[in-house]
């Protein structure tokens, strides 16, 4: 059961029944608007919709004491303690004192910002918030709040291209140039790998594994054919079905530190 009751010369409440006292929901500026509310409070109730605005006003931190011992048992003991990281140092320090119903959307994206501004991943905080999804979609299912402000972000505009850093390629006259200080300490073995890897494309785990078929009289002339080394790691090797594209023209595979 419901009524209206007047606070003030230009203000009224509803008041309501709820366990062994009563509530009351104020702000509303005539009988009228006071009654058409609980028309509508009716309504929802018959509905199965009406959330109880007392239940909307649990803070967060409150809420979770009774919703993190809900959590499935078999959840793996790591990912637990990850979650009661997370709402340690970063969900309850921002968000612990508001009301569930007070949480908003816009309130939810200005922290993301905050956190990626002062430098954490947005992977990271990413992680935050789809923990903070799980806590207001339960309290949703528990009726405290009629919606999940998380689910309600929007991106606005176009995400801006992240800049990643160049790929740099070497030119063959400074990969002879690496070739011959590796020469330098390691002899004719390194000079050959790096010669190998950045004419070949073979990994340097593949490296070892290639071994000169023929002999010539110079290094030059010794690569200057296919046939003078094989590869036989199955990337590299003539007639392999994954053979790697080609590089571009002029350039080799090596880059440069």
């Amino acid at each position: 059961m419901a009524w209206p009751e007047q606070t003030g010369t230009h203000s009224w409440c509803v008041r309501y029944r709820r366990g062994g006292g009563t509530e009351s929901i104020p702000g509303f500026p005539s009988e009228d608007a006071a009654r058409d509310y609980i028309s509508d409070m009716a309504t929802d109730r018959r509905r199965g919709t009406w959330i109880d605005p007392a239940d909307s006003n649990t803070t967060l931190a409150t809420w979770i004491q009774r919703w993190f011992p809900s959590l499935d048992l078999d959840l793996d003991p790591r990912t637990l303690e990850h979650y009661r990281s997370y709402l340690r140092c970063h969900i309850l320090p921002r968000f612990g004192d508001v009301a569930l119903g007070a949480i908003t959307a816009l309130d939810v994206t200005s922290w993301v910002k905050c956190n990626v501004d002062a430098g954490y991943s947005p992977d990271t905080v990413a992680g935050w918030v789809k923990l903070l999804s799980m806590v207001l979609t339960d309290a949703v299912d528990q009726r405290l709040i009629p919606t999940n402000p998380v689910r309600q972000r929007r991106r606005r505009g176009r995400r801006s291209r992240r800049i990643t850093p160049e790929k740099i390629w070497a030119a063959p006259e400074q990969v002879l140039r690496i070739a011959n200080q590796a020469a330098a300490l390691g002899g004719r073995i390194a000079w050959l790998l790096t010669i190998t890897a950045a004419w070949t494309g073979c990994r340097w785990a593949n490296s070892p594994d290639c071994t000169a078929t023929t002999s010539t009289s110079t290094p030059a002339t010794s690569l200057s054919t296919p046939n003078t080394a094989r590869c036989t790691n199955a990337t590299a090797h003539a007639g392999s079905a994954h053979r790697k594209p080609p590089h571009p023209p002029g350039r080799s595979r090596c880059h440069r530190s």
